[in-house]
C-alpha cells in the first residue's frame, strides 16, 4: 500500500502543439445594382399605327323564282355587288358602325318602282330590268342603302338619303356616264338622286373630299338636321347651293377633284447685283 502521506503528488500537464489563429473573415461586398431599364418610350419614338379593320365583305343570295329569265343577269350583278361593297362600305363607314355580312337580291315580276331596298333586301323589278339591261349601276345604289342603314332623321334632310345613294353611284362607281343638265330654275338640292349628288359632288371637290363620309356619318347617328352643313363648311346648305348654282350647277364628276388646302412656298429672293 502506499502511503502518500506527507508527499506531494505533482502532475504536469502535457503540452498540445497551439494551431496559428484563424484570420478574421471578411465579408463579400454586395453586387453592384443593375440599374433598370426605363418602361417609358423614348420621345423620339414613332407611334405604334393601330390595325386597320378588314375590309368588309358580304355574301349575296339571289331569288328569281319570279323571273327565271334574268338568273344569268342576277349572277352578274350579285357578282358586281359582293365585289363593290368593301369599296362602298370603306365610303360609307363611321365609328363603331360594321356593315352588314348579308343581303338578298329578290326578283318581282313588276313593281312601281325599278328596284328598292328595305334592310338586307333589294328588290327588283323585273319587267323594268327587261327594258334596261345594262343598268347595273342601280343595283350599286340599291346596295349603298344596305350600307348606310340609317335610322330615323329628320324629314329636312331626307333627301340625303338618295344623294348619297346616287353619289356613290355617279361619283365612285360609274363617273363616266353623261348626265342631264340641271336645270336650275326649277331644281334644288331637295330633289334627291342625281341633282342632290351633283351638288354633294361639288361640295367634295370645292369644301372638302371626306364631306360625303361626314354627312353619312351623322345620318347614321340619327337626328340630323340641316345645321350639318353649317358645321361642316361653315356656311348654310341655301348659301351653299346658290354657290352651286353661279358655278354652273356641274352635274357629272369631270372635275376638280378633291379640295384640300395647299401649303405656298414663300417667295425666295432674289440677290441682288452688285453694282
Amino acid at each position: 500500500m502506499l502511503n502518500c502521506a506527507g508527499c506531494v503528488l505533482v502532475i504536469g500537464a502535457i503540452a498540445q502543439p497551439q494551431s496559428a489563429p484563424l484570420a478574421p473573415i471578411t465579408p463579400a461586398a454586395p453586387p453592384a445594382a443593375v440599374p433598370a431599364t426605363p418602361t417609358t418610350p423614348a420621345k423620339d419614338a414613332a407611334p405604334v399605327a393601330p390595325e386597320k379593320a378588314a375590309p368588309a365583305k358580304i355574301t349575296i343570295t339571289v331569288e328569281a323564282d319570279e323571273a327565271p329569265d334574268l338568273k344569268e343577269w342576277a349572277e352578274k350583278a350579285k357578282a358586281i355587288c359582293e365585289e363593290w361593297y368593301p369599296k362602298l362600305a370603306e365610303e360609307l363607314k363611321s365609328d363603331g358602325f360594321t356593315p352588314r355580312t348579308t343581303a338578298k337580291i329578290v326578283f318581282v315580276k313588276a313593281a312601281r318602282y325599278p328596284a328598292a331596298t328595305g334592310g338586307g333586301t333589294i328588290t327588283v323589278n323585273a319587267e323594268y330590268l327587261r327594258k334596261h339591261m345594262n343598268d347595273y349601276g342601280m343595283m350599286v345604289h340599291e346596295l349603298a342603302h344596305v350600307v348606310q342603314a340609317y335610322p330615323r332623321n329628320k324629314g329636312e334632310v331626307g333627301w340625303l338619303t338618295e344623294g348619297i345613294a346616287d353619289y356613290v353611284r355617279f361619283w365612285v362607281y360609274e363617273p363616266k356616264v353623261r348626265q342631264a343638265k340641271i336645270d336650275v330654275k326649277k331644281a334644288s338640292y331637295k330633289d334627291s338622286y342625281r341633282t342632290s349628288a351633283a351638288f354633294l359632288g361639288w361640295l367634295v371637290g370645292k369644301y372638302d373630299k371626306e364631306i360625303v363620309t361626314k354627312l353619312n356619318a351623322r345620318m347614321r347617328k340619327g337626328g340630323c338636321d340641316l345645321t350639318v352643313f353649317k358645321d361642316l363648311t361653315g356656311k348654310s346648305v341655301d348659301d351653299l347651293w346658290k354657290e352651286f348654282v353661279e358655278a354652273g350647277a356641274p352635274s357629272a364628276p369631270e372635275l376638280p377633284k378633291a379640295a384640300e388646302p395647299t401649303a405656298t412656298k414663300p417667295e425666295e429672293k432674289k440677290p441682288q447685283e452688285k453694282k
